[in-house]
C-alpha cells in the first residue's frame, strides 16, 4: 500500500488553507535531514501546523542547584529552529516532569514552584516566535493514565476519571508564569480526551459528574481573549459527521463559544475526518491535527509506514490539504479465476473508495492496466455507475471474457477521470492462464 510510484496529480486553482491542517510528531523529527526524513515528510504532506512534546524532563532533566537552575535547551532550540525555517508552526504541549520532580512522567508535579518555572522559561525562550508557537498544557489529564498523584494507573496501563482539581493546579500555575513571561503567549487549555463530556470511568458514567463541568470552572479565570480550548477525538467505528458536529457542539456551549482546536485524531480516518472538519458548521473550530506522522512500529494512525513510505493516509491528507481533487484507494477485488478455457466467462469486481475531494460522475471510470486501456479482457474501461461521494465506495462488477489464444494475461485496473488525469494506486496485479 505505498504510494511512492504515484504520478504528480494536477492542483486546481484552489488549496485547503493549511493554517487549519496539522499533525502530531515527535521532536526528534525536526532533526538534520541526513538523520531522519521528518523534516522532508512534514514538508511535504503541506500542513501549517505541527504539534511536538516540548518536554520538561527534556531541558531540565537535573534538578536545580544553589547555584543554576540546569536549563539546557539545546536540542529543543535546534529542533524548533529547523521546524520554524520549514515554515511549520509550532503547538508545543508542555508535560513529562523529571524523575526529580514528579513520581512519574504522568504525575503532577511534587513542587508546583517548579513545574512554574518550567512553563515561565520555555515561553520566555520562544517568545521571539510570536503567534507562530502555542503552548498546550499536559496531554490528556481527564484520564488517570496520564495525569494522577501516585502514578499507579499509568505503572498498571489502566484507565479512570481523574481528579479535575490536579489539572486545575497545572493549568493555573501555567498561566501566572506564561503572565510573567510573555503575556501575550496562547495557551492551550484542557488537551482532554472525546470523554471529556462523560462521566468516569467511561464503563460507569453514572457514578461521577462530566468531567468537563468540573473542571472548566476551576479554570476559566486563568484564561485570557488569545487562549483556546484544545481537545481530542476518537470516533468509534461506523462514525457519521452528526456525531462529530454534535461533540464540536458540546463544546462550543460550554465554552461561550471559545476558539477550539481538534488537536488529536486518528490517522486512519483520512480523509474522513478532514473532509467533515472542512465542512464543519461552527466556525469557532480553527485547526485540526492528525495522529501521527511516524509511529515506527506500523501502528494504524501513523501516516507513514515504519521504513517512512507513504501509507494511504498520509497521500489523502496531503492531497486534501494541497486540493488535489481526485483520489482513490482500492478496498477489495475479485478478479478472473487463475485458470480458465479462451472465450470462458466470468464475473470480477473492484470495489473503491472515494479519497478525492470532489465527487464521481459519467466522466470517472475504472480503467485496465499493464498496459494502460488495453481491450485483453473485452473492455478497457468500466464507468461509474450513478454518483459517488467523496468518501463513499463504489464496486465496479462486470464480466470478462478470456482471450481466444493461449497464454498468460494480466488483470490490472486504476481509476481514471476521463480526457484529466489517471489516479490512485492499481489494484495488485494478477495473472490468468488461458489454455
Amino acid at each position: 500500500m505505498i504510494f511512492a510510484l504515484l504520478q504528480v496529480l494536477s492542483l486546481p486553482l484552489l488549496a485547503a488553507p493549511k493554517d487549519e491542517y496539522g499533525v502530531v510528531s515527535a521532536i526528534q523529527f525536526f532533526q538534520d535531514e541526513k538523520k531522519t526524513p521528518g523534516l522532508t515528510k512534514l514538508s511535504e504532506l503541506g500542513v501549517g501546523w505541527v504539534r511536538t512534546d516540548l518536554t520538561w524532563d527534556v531541558v531540565q532533566h537535573n534538578a536545580p542547584t544553589a547555584s543554576s537552575e540546569n536549563f539546557d535547551f539545546s536540542f529543543t532550540d535546534k529542533m524548533i529552529k529547523n521546524a520554524h525555517e520549514k515554515g511549520l508552526k509550532v503547538f508545543a504541549s508542555l508535560g513529562g516532569p523529571p524523575a526529580w520532580a514528579a513520581p512519574c512522567q504522568a504525575c503532577l508535579p511534587k513542587d508546583m514552584k517548579a513545574w512554574s518555572k518550567f512553563v515561565r522559561r520555555t515561553i520566555e525562550r520562544y517568545a521571539w516566535l510570536g503567534d507562530d508557537i502555542a503552548f498546550g498544557i499536559w496531554n490528556e489529564p481527564n484520564d488517570t493514565y496520564f495525569l494522577s498523584e501516585d502514578g499507579k494507573a499509568f505503572k498498571s496501563n489502566s484507565h479512570a476519571y481523574s481528579d479535575p482539581e490536579l489539572y486545575a493546579a497545572l493549568f493555573n500555575a501555567a498561566a501566572k508564569a506564561r503572565g510573567l513571561a510573555n503575556p501575550s503567549a496562547r495557551l492551550g487549555a484542557l488537551e482532554a480526551t472525546d470523554a471529556v463530556f462523560s462521566g468516569g470511568p467511561w464503563w460507569k458514567f453514572w457514578e461521577r459528574a462530566i468531567w468537563f463541568d468540573e473542571a472548566w470552572p476551576l479554570i476559566e479565570k486563568s484564561l485570557k481573549p488569545q487562549d483556546f480550548v484544545t481537545l481530542h477525538y476518537y470516533p468509534e467505528k461506523g462514525w457519521t459527521q452528526e456525531e462529530m458536529y454534535a461533540f464540536m457542539g458540546k463544546a462550543d456551549k460550554g465554552t461561550g463559544g471559545r476558539e477550539t482546536w481538534l488537536t488529536e485524531s486518528p490517522g486512519d480516518e483520512l480523509p474522513r475526518l478532514v473532509q467533515a472538519f472542512a465542512a464543519r458548521p461552527s466556525k469557532n473550530w480553527k485547526r485540526i491535527f492528525v495522529y501521527r506522522i511516524w509511529g515506527g512500529d506500523d501502528d494504524r494512525f501513523s501516516l507513514l509506514k515504519a521504513d517512512w513510505t507513504d501509507r494511504p493516509g498520509f497521500k489523502a491528507y496531503r492531497d486534501f490539504i494541497l486540493g488535489r481533487k481526485n483520489g482513490a484507494v482500492i478496498v477489495s477485488v475479485k478478479g478472473p479465476p487463475a485458470e480458465m478455457k479462451a472465450g470462458e466467462r466470468a464475473s470480477v469486481s473492484v470495489k473503491v473508495r472515494n479519497t478525492g475531494k470532489t465527487a464521481w460522475t459519467e466522466s470517472y471510470k475504472l480503467g485496465s492496466q499493464s498496459p494502460a486501456d488495453n481491450a485483453v479482457w473485452r473492455k478497457g474501461r468500466v464507468p461509474v455507475a450513478g454518483k459517488v461521494e467523496p468518501g463513499a465506495e463504489h464496486t465496479f462488477s462486470w464480466t470478462v471474457t478470456a482471450p481466444s489464444k493461449a497464454g498468460t494475461y494480466s488483470f490490472q485496473w486504476r481509476m481514471v477521470q476521463e480526457k484529466v488525469e489517471w489516479f490512485g494506486k492499481p489494484t495488485e496485479l494478477s495473472r490468468t492462464v488461458v489454455r
